[in-house]
């Protein structure tokens, strides 16, 4: 009977065992920050991208008028503007102009359509389709 009292009383190890629970508990919050850190580095990446095409979409959108003022665009013609490519269409509906800009930079597309007096290119409407 002494001798279990003994064994159950005796601490050797303890240390050991709070010192590798930590050491795993330390482990998994290493790993949990480094998975957090890759994810925001592709989602930061993805923005930087999605604000490229935007801003490229606009700028593709401001062209598009300035060279129907100077006369009629080539169906479907593509520019580039900072990286991301642009595609100028115009369709006639009634006596409107309807210019899309569609801006792909990457995997990511920002499309705007105009909608435009066919007389002096005023715009009528600017609607962002994505």
């Amino acid at each position: 009977m002494v001798m279990i009292l003994k064994t159950i009383k005796n601490e050797d190890g303890f240390w050991s065992v709070i010192s590798i629970l930590l050491l795993a508990v330390l482990a998994v919050m290493g790993l949990a920050s480094h998975v957090l850190t890759r994810s925001e580095g592709k989602s930061v990446v993805n923005k930087v991208y999605a604000l490229q095409a935007d801003y490229a979409a606009n700028g593709g959108a401001y062209y598009g008028i300035e060279r129907l003022q100077e006369g009629p665009l080539n169906e479907a013609q593509q520019l580039s503007i900072g990286g991301a490519t642009i595609t100028l269409d115009t369709t006639m509906v009634d006596t409107l102009i309807q210019l899309t800009v569609t801006a792909t930079k990457e995997q990511i597309g920002r499309s705007i359509q105009i909608e435009l007096t066919d007389s002096v290119c005023d715009v009528v409407s600017w609607t962002y389709i994505q």
